[in-house]
């Protein structure tokens, strides 16, 4: 055999494994796409029912938000009720206070 003809099946082993080589890494990525599209189905899954979820919240709060302000008006209202109890009941003590003498000598009728 020639050189020439040793150098031709030296470069002809080394295409063929080279495209042995080539032809596992399509069949690798093949399997990495395939993973890459489940992994993304997945994650498109997942982002649909976070969606769903979330509409849902924003029915339910808006359901509830008449309700949170009726009861916030109620405890407003509470708070100034009692507030306006505290100060008649402190201006009520204090005229008993003040003017004690002056009941107590009306009521006895010294």
């Amino acid at each position: 055999m020639s050189s020439t003809a040793q150098a031709i099946g030296a470069l002809t082993a080394q295409i063929e494994s080279m495209n042995a080589r080539l032809d596992r890494d399509r069949e690798d990525r093949k399997e990495v796409d395939q993973e890459a599209s489940d992994s993304r189905e997945a994650v498109r899954k997942s982002l649909r029912h976070l969606e769903e979820g979330h509409a849902d919240i924003l029915r339910r709060v808006d359901k509830i938000e008449p309700v949170a302000e009726m009861v916030t008006g109620w405890k407003a209202r509470f708070a100034g009720a009692m507030l306006v109890l505290g100060l008649v009941g402190t201006i009520a003590f204090a005229g008993l206070a003040f003017f004690k003498e002056r009941i107590i000598n009306l009521i006895w009728g010294a």
